[in-house]
């Protein structure tokens, strides 16, 4: 029964962390991309085994400084802890 859901919460995070590429307000997504990851968590728990993934990605900028990787690292982490 909870695979709709499931499925549209990791569509919305992939959706949501592809829009961080050309955009000015990557944290805002970066965050909203975890806070699906958290929210398809609480319908499954495998929903957790993407947090990580979305993180070395988000990290992996090129020419992004050291601060600002930190900072998108924090904005996923932050977004799915908020469920």
């Amino acid at each position: 029964m909870s695979e709709a859901p499931y499925t549209a919460l990791l569509a919305g995070a992939l959706l949501c962390a592809s829009q961080t590429i050309q955009r000015d307000t990557e944290q805002a997504w970066l965050m909203a991309a975890g806070g699906a990851l958290g929210v398809s968590a609480t319908l499954r728990s495998s929903g957790v085994l993407g947090i990580p993934p979305l993180m070395v990605w988000a990290c992996a900028r090129p020419g992004a400084s050291a601060c600002q990787r930190c900072g998108s690292a924090a904005a996923v982490v932050s977004g799915a802890m908020l469920p």
